[in-house]
């Protein structure tokens, strides 16, 4: 998923247009928009809260339900 949508990042900034507001932000928290900014920027959750949740959920189980390493047992 994150190829995906650094992808539509590398697309935009290769068209010389903004990124839509929501996509990012940067180190004070405001909105990110010039794309080939992106590596001083963070990704903002899909769906906010709320979208921040379900990821983190769906994640936590899937990885813990089909035995891949977590906590310590994840190496470098």
């Amino acid at each position: 998923m994150w190829h995906s949508i650094f992808g539509k990042i590398s697309l935009q900034a290769r068209r010389n247009a903004p990124m839509p507001a929501g996509w990012m932000i940067d180190r004070q928290g405001q909105p990110l928009t010039d794309p080939k900014r992106a590596s001083e920027g963070f990704l903002v959750p899909v769906g906010g809260p709320k979208g921040y949740g379900l990821a983190l959920m769906f994640d936590l189980l899937a990885g813990t339900l089909n035995g891949a390493a977590f906590g310590r047992g994840v190496a470098d």
